[in-house]
């Protein structure tokens, strides 16, 4: 395999019906930018999401503490 001039992946393949597999994994960082990039997105949508259901089904609120009172 080599490169073309235009710096994709060109090969060799013999005249007729040919089928080739190329596979390409990535370098750890960008495959923990892919995961991380993935968990910002889904992170607001999960909170829009529980957010909308607190206020149909008055479920506690995560983000507002619940006020603490002095036993008497």
């Amino acid at each position: 395999m080599r490169g073309s001039p235009q710096g994709l992946a060109m090969l060799r393949v013999p005249a007729g019906t040919s089928r080739v597999e190329l596979r390409y994994v990535g370098p750890w960082q960008v495959r923990v930018a892919f995961w991380l990039s993935g968990a910002a997105w889904v992170a607001p949508l999960l909170t829009g999401i529980y957010r909308l259901l607190a206020g149909f089904f008055r479920l506690p609120s995560l983000l507002t503490p619940t006020p603490v009172t002095a036993a008497t």
